[in-house]
């Protein structure tokens, strides 16, 4: 499901299909903010403020099966967890509720022969560490 990019770090894996990272991380932020509120109402309201349990500090919890449970328990026990998700780290501003992180550009550029349109990744990413894009747009992007 993921590919690594030009330069084989960690942090520098992107999808393979358009938008993956982000819906399993949106997928596993709702679920560990459900978690944080024990048996307290499921509101929307009680989820954003969940999200505040997975913020530093805490101990820094990758996406994926082998570290949920371990998510769960600490959340359970009233502990903070430091969400590291599939896109990369989502240590949201509390404040404005933005989490600053890695996204790959992609182009759309048309099929003549066809009438429709394609999803290519560019071949950039910008990056929330430095706030700058990296990479080359690639050929089928020009």
């Amino acid at each position: 499901m993921w590919r690594r990019s030009r330069r084989d770090s960690p942090r520098r894996q992107c999808a393979c299909s358009f938008g993956a990272a982000g819906s399993y991380d949106a997928a596993y932020l709702l679920a560990l903010s459900a978690v944080s509120l024990g048996a307290g109402e499921l509101t929307g309201k009680a989820l954003a403020q969940g999200f505040s349990r997975l913020v530093p500090p805490g101990e820094r919890i990758q996406v994926g099966a082998s570290r949920i449970n371990r998510a769960v328990t600490d959340l359970s026990a009233g502990q903070n967890i430091d969400f590291d998700g599939a896109s990369g780290p989502l240590d949201f501003d509390l404040q404005h509720g933005e989490a600053l992180s890695d996204i790959s550009i992609w182009c759309v550029p048309p099929r003549p022969a066809t009438g429709t349109w394609d999803f290519t990744d560019s071949g950039q990413v910008f990056l929330a560490s430095t706030l700058m894009l990296d990479g080359q747009i690639g050929a089928k992007c020009k």
